[in-house]
């Protein structure tokens, strides 16, 4: 368990000067008690996923009157620490610097022209070949066509 810059200890000291014990303010807000210690005490790997941990720690500051936007960024920052560049990785992959955006222009133009190119390419290679073969083409008149058989034609004779 690792305690955070999270200040729980002013959650507790505003819940003591209220005269209330955890047990009673559970019972009150309906937020589970391990919740709530994790809250005082700042143990924020006791705590659910960040959405339920804001909504128990909203409903807590609402009960304690305090206002709950600090103590909702401080546990958003707990809990989702920033960042941090790691020496190993060069600048250029590192994750907070970014391209210009052309850059990233000029790589999906790039990539949209190679897979034209490489089409075009694909076709006249392959499939123009099977079309241009004279032997498979069927000139119109040239073919011998036996006229249908008809039912009535046999029930005449």
């Amino acid at each position: 368990m690792t305690v955070t810059s999270f200040p729980g200890e002013e959650l507790r000291v505003q819940r003591e000067s209220m005269g209330h014990s955890i047990t009673d303010v559970t019972h009150l807000i309906h937020v589970p008690l391990p919740h709530l210690i994790a809250l005082e005490s700042g143990h924020i790997d006791d705590l659910p996923e960040l959405t339920y941990s804001i909504g128990f720690l909203r409903t807590y500051c609402e009960f304690l009157g305090l206002p709950c936007a600090p103590y909702i960024a401080q546990l958003r920052l707990a809990m989702n620490p920033p960042q941090v560049r790691t020496r190993f990785l060069p600048k250029s992959l590192d994750v907070g610097e970014s391209q210009p955006a052309w850059v990233a222009d000029l790589i999906t133009w790039g990539t949209i022209t190679a897979m034209v190119v490489l089409g075009w390419i694909t076709f006249n290679t392959v499939v123009k070949p099977f079309a241009d073969r004279p032997d498979a083409r069927v000139e119109a008149g040239t073919s011998a066509i036996t006229p249908p058989v008809h039912f009535e034609d046999y029930t005449e004779r």
